[in-house]
């Protein structure tokens, strides 16, 4: 098994075609075909189920693709630290969760960039349960999440603040308060790359009256929250966001808040890492700057 394999499987499982995957690499069919055989023997598993649209993986290729993304992506961590160590400096890797807005990580960024000039800051969005397995696996340094973690050994979860999920509308929309039983009368758009709307589900479907048979049902779910929004902004509906995810459209009056009675519901912001006593001494300031820098934004952001 080689790191080149297994990055031509991982191309393989997104793009569910050995041939298109094999176009995307600049690499033959049959040559990918081969990488595949090789995996499978040595795994001792059939590793792709496939069919007339294409290729699936089997429950043990979904497990190699898990595991080769993770491998892949260490050894791409490595090259790029030893890269920029060579060169007299530092990179941090930071992964906000998925609702992060486009102000919070501005700031953040240029506040650590002024306090440390050497560092190479490196951003990526990605899900709270990916970022937490990197940080255990040292590919990456820091996450901010939302919402509830799971203790676990040689992690410190840090809480910075509260944020309130809050129901958006168009401002052009005739209604400033609700009831729970009156949400099935409206078109909602759930985030699916979060696990707050989870929560709301529960915690709404509790409070639905027996009465209203449909209970809580999203018009559609979509995993951004740009999209999210110009679809409220053209009064296509209204959802569950992040207040500080719609700052900049409340104040300018395009969105409003819509009251559900009795149903408030906020969640903790936190910075996750390794253990302060397993950090380097460059890793221990820089999470005390993130730690300042993000509970002044979200007071800020609170007023």
């Amino acid at each position: 098994m080689t790191l080149e394999n297994l990055y031509y499987f991982i191309s393989i499982i997104e793009h569910k075609s050995i041939s298109k995957a094999a176009k995307s690499e600049h690499i033959s069919q049959s040559a990918l075909t081969q990488v595949v055989n090789r995996l499978e023997s040595e795994f001792h598993c059939e590793l792709l189920s496939r069919n007339n649209k294409g290729v699936l993986p089997t429950p043990s290729g979904s497990l190699v693709y898990e595991y080769a993304k993770d491998m892949v992506s260490l050894n791409d961590s490595l090259k790029s630290r030893l890269i920029c160590l060579n060169e007299g400096c530092s990179i941090i890797y930071l992964k906000p969760c998925c609702s992060m807005d486009n102000q919070f990580i501005p700031t953040l960024m240029y506040q650590l960039q002024s306090e440390y000039p050497n560092m190479k800051l490196t951003i990526q969005f990605d899900k709270k349960d990916k970022t937490m397995s990197e940080i255990q696996l040292g590919i990456t340094d820091f996450g901010i999440v939302m919402g509830s973690t799971q203790k676990i050994d040689d992690i410190d979860i840090d809480i910075i603040g509260f944020e309130e999920i809050v129901l958006v509308a168009n401002s052009s929309l005739k209604v400033n308060q609700l009831s729970v039983n009156d949400l099935s009368k409206y078109k909602i758009i759930d985030f699916s790359l979060t696990s707050y709307m989870n929560d709301i589900h529960q915690k709404i479907e509790a409070l639905t009256s027996p009465k209203i048979s449909q209970g809580y049902v999203p018009f559609m779910s979509i995993d951004s929250i740009s999209s999210i929004k110009s679809l409220i902004k053209n009064n296509f509906g209204i959802s569950f966001l992040p207040k500080y995810t719609v700052t900049v459209e409340l104040d300018s009056e395009l969105f409003k808040v819509i009251q559900i009675n009795d149903f408030t519901y906020k969640l903790p912001v936190k910075i996750i890492s390794k253990r302060d006593d397993l950090l380097p001494e460059l890793n221990r300031n820089i999470k005390k700057s993130l730690i300042k820098t993000s509970k002044k934004y979200l007071l800020d952001s609170m007023r």
